[in-house]
C-alpha cells in the first residue's frame, strides 16, 4: 500500500474537485519521480518552487527507494504546502509513477521533470507562454544543457526537442554539440525528451489509453516519452521548441543506466510501439530503415551486453498482447493520415541532416566520447 504524506495528494485532488466552481483550475502542476536520488530531487523541486510562474502543486513520487530518500524529502519539504509526497511500496517505473502524479494533480498544464534536471527561473513561464501563443502545440520543451554534479553548466546541449526517425525511435536534437542559443530557432519539432516537457492537460486526456494511463505503463524505463510523441502527433497535436526556456540536466541520476536488462527492454519497447501505433502501410514503407537500425546498431550493442538478448524476450509475448489491446485506444485517437505521419518524420530527417552537416564542419564543437554522459 502506498504511503501518502499529509496533505495527501488524493485529498488535495478531492478538495480541488469540490471547489472547482469556486476558483479556476490551477495553471501548472508538476511531477518528479525519485529513485535513490534525493539530492538531485531536492535541487529539482527547489528550482520548481523558485519559478517566476511556480507550479501550484508538485507531486513527488518515490519509487520504493529504500535508501532514506522518503525521510530526506519529507524533512526538506515538511513546511511547503505545494509539495505532496507519495511513497510507493514497490518500484513502478517512470511511466506509471508519472501517471500517478498526473492523476493526483489538477491544472491546465502539467510539467514532467526528471530529478536530475533543474530549471532556470523563467522556464515554466516561457513554455506556458509558448503554448498560449501556439494552440496547435500540445506540449513544449526548452533548451536543455548538460551540467556537472555540482550543477555547473557545460556548453553542450542535452536536448532541444526530438528528431523523430523512420527507424521508429527518436534522438535528442543537437545532443553533444556546443550550440549557442542564437544559432537555434524556436519552432515545431518532432517531440520532446521526458526530461522537462510541459504538456497541455487537454492533450494528455486526448491520448489517454484508459483510466488515466497517459504514459504507457508497459514501458518500465525508456521510450515512454517517444511513445507519447507518436500518439500525440497521431492525435493531431504538435510539439513546440522554445529556445529561450533553458534548463540543466545532470543525466546520471534518473535510472539504472544501460545494464543488459534495461537495454533489452529498450529494444523490445521499440517493437511494441510499432505494434500499438503504426499502420501496416507506413511500417512496410519504412521497414528497410527499421531493420537496418536493428542489424547495424541495436543488435551489435546487445552483443556487447551479456544477458541483453534474454531481456529482449523477457515477457515479450505478454507485453505484445497488452500492446495489441491498447492499439484500439491509440488508433481511436488518431486524426492524422499515414501520409501526414510520414511528413512529420521527414521534417525531422531534414533537420537532422542539417545538424549532421554542421557537426562534420565543426568537430571542435562536438562533445568527445570520453566526456559524454549517456541517458
Amino acid at each position: 500500500m502506498n504511503e501518502i504524506d499529509p496533505p495527501t495528494c488524493a485529498a488535495i485532488s478531492s478538495r480541488s474537485q469540490r471547489s472547482q466552481a469556486e476558483k479556476p483550475t490551477p495553471l501548472v502542476a508538476a511531477g518528479v519521480v525519485n529513485y535513490r536520488c534525493a539530492r538531485q530531487t531536492i535541487r529539482c523541486a527547489r528550482s520548481l518552487l523558485q519559478q517566476t510562474l511556480p507550479p501550484a502543486r508538485i507531486a513527488m513520487i518515490d519509487n520504493a527507494s529504500g535508501d532514506g530518500s522518503v525521510e530526506a524529502l519529507r524533512r526538506e519539504f515538511a513546511a511547503e504546502p505545494r509539495v505532496c509526497l507519495i511513497a510507493n511500496d514497490r518500484n513502478l517505473g517512470f511511466a506509471a509513477a508519472q501517471n500517478q502524479a498526473i492523476r493526483a494533480t489538477q491544472s491546465e498544464y502539467y510539467l514532467t521533470v526528471n530529478p536530475d534536471a533543474f530549471l532556470k527561473p523563467d522556464y515554466v513561464e516561457r513554455l506556458v507562454q509558448a503554448l498560449a501563443d501556439h494552440p496547435r502545440a500540445g506540449y513544449a520543451t526548452g533548451l536543455i544543457y548538460y551540467c556537472d554534479r555540482d550543477g555547473r553548466p557545460t556548453p553542450y546541449v542535452f536536448s532541444a526537442g526530438h528528431w523523430w526517425l523512420r527507424q521508429r525511435t527518436a534522438l535528442n536534437r543537437y545532443i553533444g554539440l556546443a550550440w549557442p542559443e542564437e544559432r537555434l530557432q524556436s519552432g515545431e519539432v518532432g517531440g520532446a525528451s521526458g526530461c522537462a516537457p510541459l504538456y497541455r492537460r487537454a492533450m494528455l486526456e486526448s491520448i489517454d489509453l484508459g483510466g488515466g494511463e497517459y504514459f504507457d505503463e508497459m514501458f518500465f524505463l525508456y521510450m515512454e516519452d517517444i511513445d507519447l510523441d507518436w500518439r500525440g502527433h497521431l492525435a493531431g497535436w504538435t510539439c513546440w521548441f522554445e529556445k529561450s526556456a533553458v534548463a540543466l540536466h545532470e543525466s546520471e541520476a534518473a535510472g539504472g543506466g544501460m545494464n543488459p536488462w534495461i537495454y533489452g527492454q529498450l529494444v523490445s519497447n521499440r517493437w511494441l510501439m510499432v505494434l500499438k501505433n503504426d499502420t501496416l502501410m507506413n511500417f512496410l514503407l519504412h521497414l528497410p530503415f527499421f531493420l537496418k537500425a536493428d542489424i547495424c546498431y541495436y543488435f551489435p550493442e546487445m552483443r556487447r551486453r551479456p544477458g541483453a538478448f534474454s531481456a529482449l524476450f523477457d515477457g515479450l509475448c505478454r507485453r505484445a498482447r497488452e500492446a495489441w489491446r491498447k492499439r484500439r485506444a491509440a488508433r481511436a485517437s488518431a486524426k492524422l493520415s499515414p501520409r501526414e505521419i510520414r511528413a512529420w518524420m521527414d521534417d525531422s530527417l531534414r533537420d537532422l541532416r542539417a545538424a549532421n552537416a554542421f557537426r562534420l564542419a565543426h568537430p571542435e564543437l562536438v562533445r568527445s566520447r570520453e566526456t559524454a554522459i549517456s541517458k
